[in-house]
């Protein structure tokens, strides 16, 4: 800050505070004084009606103009340069923490974005897509789709895949409820078939025993099993798309710096 420009925003500081100070308690309260001592100035020394109410009205003008330049002088010297420091010194701290805040703010987005990066590395949506497709158009996976599935599942459940920014913290752990419900699903109901196959990749149907078109022999109570085992793979399945999309679309909206 120049001197000139110190100088002026003392000055303007100075002004308004002291002309307040004037029309306040501290001003009446100095022009009181005054009226006390030295007392009342005999301006009109005439012998006429209205001359001492013109001295007392013009002496508390005198007394009030010599508060205010009083309070005026009081003000630049002492009180002005105080304020305007402190004021500078909020604006500099302000500025500080704004600083640091977006700071913080880039560091966090650069660290998610990299845990991001690594789990589309890990889980493609590609890969996504095949799976469920497969999972709900053929009721059958195959055993590298699986891991994928698992990877996914296990890197975002990690100590050290730990999103700062809460909402994809949020979004990660409901894709990780569903994918756990969808493997132990898969883990349970889907069976290596055919059943000749001993080299990877493995493929896997479910219950191929229920399935009229694999093994089963299209009993009524076949496939009533066979519906509700279909109905719960849909759910979960559909869970593990729906949580995914949100992730996906969450890192667009998140990371966006």
């Amino acid at each position: 800050m120049t001197l000139a420009k110190y100088f002026h925003e003392n000055l303007n500081t100075a002004l308004k505070d002291s002309w307040r100070g004037a029309n306040g308690l501290a001003g009446a309260g100095i022009a009181g004084v005054g009226l006390i001592w030295p007392g009342l100035q005999k301006i009109i020394s005439a012998p006429v009606w209205w001359a001492e109410a013109s001295n007392w009205l013009i002496s508390f003008i005198i007394y009030a103009i010599a508060a205010w330049l009083f309070l005026l002088l009081f003000q630049f010297i002492f009180i002005s340069p105080y304020k305007i420091w402190q004021h500078a010194h909020e604006k500099t701290e302000f500025t500080v923490a704004e600083q640091i805040k977006a700071q913080r703010a880039h560091q966090v987005v650069e660290h998610d974005k990299q845990i991001a990066a690594k789990f589309r590395e890990i889980f493609p949506e590609n890969q996504k897509q095949k799976l469920l497709s497969d999972l709900l158009n053929q009721h059958a996976y195959w055993d590298k789709q699986a891991g994928l599935l698992n990877d996914a599942g296990s890197f975002l459940a990690a100590t050290e895949t730990y999103f700062l920014n809460e909402t994809l913290r949020e979004k990660s752990a409901l894709l990780v409820v569903a994918t756990d419900k969808l493997l132990e699903f898969m883990g349970l109901k889907f069976f290596v078939y055919p059943r000749d196959q001993r080299t990877s990749p493995t493929m896997f149907a479910m219950q191929p025993n229920l399935n009229i078109d694999r093994e089963g022999n299209g009993t009524p109570e076949q496939y009533e099993k066979y519906d509700k085992l279909t109905e719960e793979l849909d759910s979960r399945a559909n869970e593990v798309s729906d949580a995914y999309n949100n992730l996906i679309r969450s890192f667009h909206i998140e990371l966006l710096q």
